[in-house]
């Protein structure tokens, strides 16, 4: 889990590094029912510098439901990949990889913890 984390924190900051602060358009908001209750996944649009109109919906569904159509929000763009993600989504997902990364640290020191108890104890009683 650990591991995972570091990966994931790496890929964000790669993201970041990629791509370029943009306002985007919501164009729409698609909905979809899962057993818990709905969750929500917007389609952003940016005109790119050459003046072409570029949709990326992605597939990151959410709830509660970040944007509504027709918003303006801020995003980041990262042209080589064509995606497109708004800073509300981007931080929602880097909230939970934080979590992540921070429950496997502690249960990764926990464990070094009760192998050092371990041997200690098996220390002693020798």
């Amino acid at each position: 889990m650990v591991l995972h984390g570091l990966y994931d924190l790496f890929s964000d900051q790669r993201f970041l590094w990629a791509a370029k602060e943009v306002e985007t358009t919501v164009v729409r908001i698609e909905e979809k029912t899962l057993e818990n209750g709905p969750v929500y996944r917007p389609t952003l649009s940016i005109v790119s510098d050459d003046a072409r109109t570029i949709e990326y919906a992605g597939n990151t569904w959410s709830f509660p439901k970040r944007h509504q159509a027709d918003e303006v929000v801020e995003a980041y763009y990262q042209p080589n990949s064509g995606v497109i993600v708004s800073e509300a989504m981007f931080s929602q997902g880097a909230r939970v990889r934080n979590i992540g990364f921070k429950v496997g640290t502690s249960q990764l020191l926990f464990g070094v913890a009760l192998l050092w108890l371990r041997k200690r104890r098996r220390s002693k009683a020798s």
